[in-house]
């Protein structure tokens, strides 16, 4: 009696590790591709959320970004607030807040090195134009305590004497259950966790020589 051809043992065996090999790489691709649709969500999903948060701009007709302020809105002369202009708020804006801040203050008059020349919160969400001296919103307390505009006034004699002023716009969700004259560490923690968007606009000013 003759023995068995083995052929059909090992076409069986090929079959089988072909499935084998097309089922691994289908999983092998399968995986990856799921990977490469994911992140490429998240890529799309955060370039989106950039573009759309650096539209939102704060301008003044007065002076541009990083330019000089104007001395007729500074302690030089009438210490009234610039014109500003709010363009492109975030969708579900619910109000602003706005703050302007000497950064440049020199550390032997105040440690911090800053004072809040204004703070306004509460600002109605269709507000676009802020005309000079007008007040749209609620004014928290400025670095003197008093809720008011406090103009940009370099201290004398002491280094730098041009100084930087900070106008920086917060676009929130919600509004603020704040009081008038509600000083910063307040307006601060109760803002925190509902900014939409921010920007800001830098003015430079030193006082008038005698």
């Amino acid at each position: 009696m003759s023995e068995a051809s083995p052929r059909p043992v090992l076409r069986l065996i090929g079959i089988l590790w072909i499935i084998a090999i097309c089922v691994l790489a289908y999983i092998y691709f399968s995986r990856n591709f799921v990977l490469y649709t994911s992140t490429f969500s998240k890529e799309s999903t955060s370039t989106s959320a950039t573009v759309s948060s650096g539209l939102f701009a704060l301008s003044s007709s007065a002076f541009e970004n990083n330019g000089l302020i104007p001395s007729q809105f500074t302690c030089d002369e009438k210490q009234i607030s610039p014109p500003l202009t709010i363009s492109d708020a975030p969708a579900g804006t619910r109000s602003f807040v706005l703050t302007i801040e000497d950064r440049d203050v020199p550390k032997s008059l105040k440690p911090d090195g800053t004072f809040l020349h204004w703070a306004v919160f509460n600002i109605p969400p269709s507000t676009s134009e802020i005309g000079i001296g007008e007040v749209v919103g609620t004014q928290a307390a400025s670095g003197n305590g008093v809720a008011g505009y406090v103009g940009p006034c370099p201290p004398p004699n002491y280094e730098p004497a041009e100084h930087r002023y900070y106008f920086d716009l917060y676009a929130l969700d919600t509004t603020l259950n704040l009081s008038e004259r509600a000083d910063i560490s307040a307006l601060k923690n109760t803002m925190d966790g509902h900014v939409l968007a921010h920007t800001t606009l830098v003015g430079r000013y030193a006082r008038r020589q005698p």
